[in-house]
């Protein structure tokens, strides 16, 4: 099971990073996807994804890069119920830090955005590689 879990979460890693890329790519459209995703009805069901597909992200708590990671898998499961039960407070914000983003602002939310998703892939599959499952 713990290699399942590996492999998951190498895949995981791996996705962020690649989707950290394109955020660099386009930023701009992006923001725009973004955008229309908050205003979906089924945003919520985004809360549900990010608590279920986290949780493995907690299993591994033995070195530094472990906790750390485990760490970002708590905040991540933990913010899913918010986005689920309350998904008008998050389009609330969203639209109130749009209307005070300056134009060209929405980049440099992105690049921010980008940045800790690469960060956070490659820190997961670090800590998966350095428990040598794989």
């Amino acid at each position: 099971m713990a290699q399942f879990f590996s492999w998951y979460l190498v895949v995981l890693g791996s996705g962020l990073i690649i989707l950290g890329i394109i955020e660099c790519i386009i930023p701009v459209q992006i923001f725009l996807l973004w955008k229309k995703w908050i205003a979906c009805r089924l945003f919520p069901l985004h809360g549900l994804i990010l608590s279920i597909g986290a949780l493995p992200m907690t299993f591994f708590r033995d070195s530094l890069s472990g906790k750390i990671m485990m760490g970002i898998g708590i905040i991540a499961v933990f913010t899913g119920p918010f986005i689920l039960f309350f998904p008008g407070s998050i389009r609330e914000v969203f639209a109130m830090t749009e209307t005070e983003l300056e134009k060209g602002d929405e980049k440099g939310l992105i690049y921010f955005d980008a940045s800790v998703r690469i960060s956070a892939g490659f820190l997961i599959i670090f800590t998966i590689l350095n428990y040598g499952i794989i």
